[in-house]
């Protein structure tokens, strides 16, 4: 039986962005998703939402990279472990 997780040692682009079919689409309908209730008015009103200041389009940017950074560091460090037997 597969693990559900991708890996959990190698870093996601090494495993290959398109070897989960479902990876890029899931991501566009979430994306679409967020704009839809951020910007089409009436649901945004509805929800109580309002377009984000830039310091929030900011910390939204940077945290797609800086996950891929915390997770790239979790992955080396468990793999330093394991090769020192820790």
């Amino acid at each position: 039986m597969r693990s559900p997780c991708r890996s959990t040692t190698r870093w996601p682009g090494a495993v290959g962005w398109t070897t989960n079919r479902l990876l890029i689409p899931a991501a566009c309908v979430e994306l679409v998703f967020a704009f839809v209730v951020l910007f089409v008015p009436p649901i945004a009103r509805q929800l109580g939402h309002a377009n984000p200041p830039l310091v929030g389009w900011l910390v939204a940017l940077a945290s797609a990279p800086l996950m891929l950074a915390v997770d790239a560091a979790n992955k080396a460090h468990r793999r330093t472990r394991q090769i020192n037997g820790d």
